[in-house]
């Protein structure tokens, strides 16, 4: 969690899914930190999936049926977009 900026869940605000990215700077920071400590298979895609799956990113797009519950539950911070990297 020290990766995400105020250890809040980061929610992308995305109007649709061509928008979510499939890594971001935070995830690549992580991956680079994790590589350092000998860790191996934990690419930027891979702990981008990572980050989804515990929590710490939150795409729902903004016309999903939970993303009001999703934005309400990471105290109403819809923002800032994370930056969309390339492939």
């Amino acid at each position: 969690w020290g990766f995400v900026p105020g250890r809040e869940p980061v929610v992308g605000g995305w109007a649709s899914m061509r928008e979510v990215p499939v890594k971001t700077e935070v995830s690549e920071a992580l991956s680079k930190d994790l590589k350092r400590r000998g860790m191996k298979f934990v690419g930027p895609t891979i702990m981008y999936a990572f980050m989804q799956a515990v929590g710490m990113a939150q795409d729902h797009t903004t016309d999903c049926f939970r993303y009001a519950e999703i934005v309400a539950g990471a105290g109403g911070k819809r923002g800032p977009r994370q930056k969309k990297r390339k492939t």
